[in-house]
């Protein structure tokens, strides 16, 4: 509550539309708890542990929060922000698909961060 109220406050003092508040400091500050755990698991040699913990949460956020969310009452999204995570959805699911080695290795750790970053900038830029 703290995060999303602070977030909200610091960054609609600079005139950051309510989308892109969402899209970057409150998920930023709502992720940190799986990153931690992800690393912990990682670290320990439990990949399946941190790999479970980060689709496991996302998939929960994707359909279960904003299914209810929606439920209780219609939530708006521009045009371009929905092509925009749209289509960074479908490059991520290409990204994380680890085909016959059964490996994420470092290129698509890296391919993964650039396009947080390049999603992040396309969403400022149109959907802000």
């Amino acid at each position: 509550m703290l995060v999303v109220g602070g977030a909200t406050r610091i960054a609609g003092s600079f005139g950051i539309p309510p989308y892109l508040i969402g899209a970057t400091p409150v998920v930023l500050g709502t992720s940190m708890p799986e990153l931690a755990t992800t690393l912990v698991a990682v670290f320990r040699g439990h990949d399946d542990v941190g790999v479970g913990t980060l689709l496991g949460s996302n998939v929960f956020n994707a359909l279960f929060e904003v299914g209810v969310a929606a439920t209780i009452t219609p939530i708006v999204i521009s045009g371009a922000a929905l092509w925009i995570a749209l289509a960074a959805g479908v490059v991520v699911v290409a990204c994380v698909w680890p085909g016959r080695q059964q490996v994420l290795g470092r290129a698509r750790g890296v391919a993964l961060i650039l396009l947080s970053a390049l999603t992040t900038a396309l969403l400022t830029v149109f959907a802000g």
